[in-house]
């Protein structure tokens, strides 16, 4: 089932809270660090947001939790560019229609785990937000994908992961920094 939603929730800026990060050690010198909202959800993408029903659950980017079956979900079209690039593109999302944007301490494995048993498309970009690396991967390969494209003296800063049937969103991977 499908309407159109009052949607107060949306206008929280994902910079505010969805900048939540967990730093995964891909490599020994190499950090990766998650961020599911890494742009704000804008006006525009709440205002053509669509609220549906589904008999299965469908994964919330902003809090990272599944719904249940029968919870309604908010459908929306979603850039997570921070940037100009002739790559940019929205793609669709599911957020609840009232929930907190998750945050480090509470990511875990989350992300992670989210992404293994799914067929996942993984585009690298560096910082003039050009693409420099695409694979199609088995999510169990995620990190070691990431990874690579993401190894110091690579050109890649950070990744975008969307799920490869429907081309929704899933996350942001960046560079974290360098392990000691």
């Amino acid at each position: 089932m499908t309407s159109t939603p009052s949607i107060s929730s949306l206008s929280e800026s994902a910079t505010d809270k969805g900048t939540a990060h967990q730093q995964v050690e891909a490599t020994p010198r190499t950090l990766l660090r998650w961020r599911p909202l890494p742009a704000p959800v804008t006006e525009a993408a709440s205002a053509a947001a669509l609220l549906e029903t589904h008999d299965s659950p469908v994964p919330c980017r902003r809090c990272q939790h599944d719904s249940r079956a029968g919870d309604a979900m908010l459908l929306l079209s979603y850039d997570p560019f921070l940037g100009s690039s002739p790559y940019r593109g929205a793609s669709p999302i599911y957020l609840h229609p009232r929930c907190q944007s998750v945050g480090a301490e509470d990511v875990g494995q989350l992300l992670l785990d989210r992404q293994r048993a799914r067929l996942l498309s993984v585009r690298a970009f560096d910082g003039r937000h050009m693409m420099v690396d695409a694979d199609v991967v088995d999510g169990g390969v995620l990190l070691e994908t990431c990874g690579r494209m993401l190894a110091l003296g690579k050109p890649a800063e950070y990744c975008y992961v969307h799920k490869t049937m429907h081309g929704c969103f899933a996350v942001r991977v960046e560079r974290g920094g360098r392990a000691d």
